[in-house]
């Protein structure tokens, strides 16, 4: 499994363009390498599609602000570019084309845990109760990337079998319609 990249903190007075070029060279550099190692065919993100009002860290409850929330959905915007340039990057090196799919956090842990709400201890349990994963010493960001990865594969599975029903009512539903039923009395 990769570890985790965090890419540099901002230094005093950066300008916006180039910290998001040194943020890019260093998230690059780091899953280029990885792409070009492991030569996965799939790479799952976990990603949220709306503002948060509040989050947790280090078991610490806090409220957001809406600059926070504003600069959360440009991060995710200018992640998902650089993965698309990474992707690319990858195709020049000769690597297979990679597909990169994404699911949302709370579906991740849903898929895993049953619950949307799991807290990061409960998906840790899950895992090792299900699968006998263990994931102590694991950073946080390791454990919710297994679980997106995990997550993302049980919802594809569920998916494929949903299609496999409806395409199995639609096959049987002419044969169902020409079975001759006796007729029935009312009973009244």
């Amino acid at each position: 499994m990769l570890a985790e990249i965090a890419p540099p903190d901002r230094r005093k007075g950066e300008a916006d363009f180039d910290w998001n070029e040194r943020r890019y060279d260093y998230f690059r550099e780091h899953l280029l390498a990885h792409l070009m190692q492991a030569r996965p065919h799939l790479l799952v993100i976990e990603i949220t599609s709306h503002a948060h009002t509040s989050y947790t860290r280090d078991g610490v409850f806090r409220k957001t602000s809406g600059g926070q929330e504003f600069r959360a959905g440009l991060g995710l915007g200018h992640a998902l570019g650089w993965i698309d340039a990474i992707k690319l990057g990858a195709r020049a090196y000769g690597c297979a084309a990679l597909q990169v799919a994404a699911i949302e956090a709370n579906d991740a842990k849903l898929r895993v845990t049953g619950n949307r709400t799991a807290s990061k201890a409960i998906v840790q349990a899950k895992l090792l109760e299900l699968f006998g994963w263990r994931t102590d010493g694991w950073r946080e960001s390791q454990v919710d990337a297994l679980a997106a990865g995990l997550g993302y594969l049980r919802q594809a599975a569920m998916v494929a079998a949903e299609a496999q029903v409806r395409r199995r009512a639609v096959t049987d539903a002419p044969a169902l319609k020409a079975r001759r039923v006796p007729h029935r009395r009312p009973l009244y």
